[in-house]
Formats: C-alpha cells, structure tokens, sequence
C-alpha cells in the first residue's frame, strides 16, 4: 500500500506540472492550427471542383 501512496503524489506532481500544462497547451494549438488550414483547404479545394460533393440527399 506504500507504493500506492508514492506513486499518486508523483504522478499528481508530473500531470499536473507546470511544464505538462505548457506542452499540453502548445499541442493543442498546433492542432488547432493545422486543423484550421485543412479546414480552409477542403473549402477551397470544393470552391474550385477539385472536390464534388452530390448534392442530392438520396445520391
């Protein structure tokens, strides 16, 4: 049981670190970023018919 008592403070301290919150932030921006730019690729990319969606609903 002593482990278990070790092991929660450290994990506690690595997860909830100033540093992992730092990394955790900076990953998610760069997601975001990217997700951003294909978002804008697919619309244009659809804009100029490099992709054809059928507009029908029973297609």
């Amino acid at each position: 049981m002593t482990g278990v008592k070790n092991i929660l403070p450290f994990l506690f301290d690595k997860l909830l670190s100033e540093v992992t919150r730092r990394k955790i932030e900076k990953n998610i921006l760069y997601i975001a970023i990217i997700s951003f730019f294909i978002h804008l690729l697919v619309i244009y990319l659809l804009k100029f018919g490099f992709i054809d969606l059928p507009s029908d609903p029973n297609y």
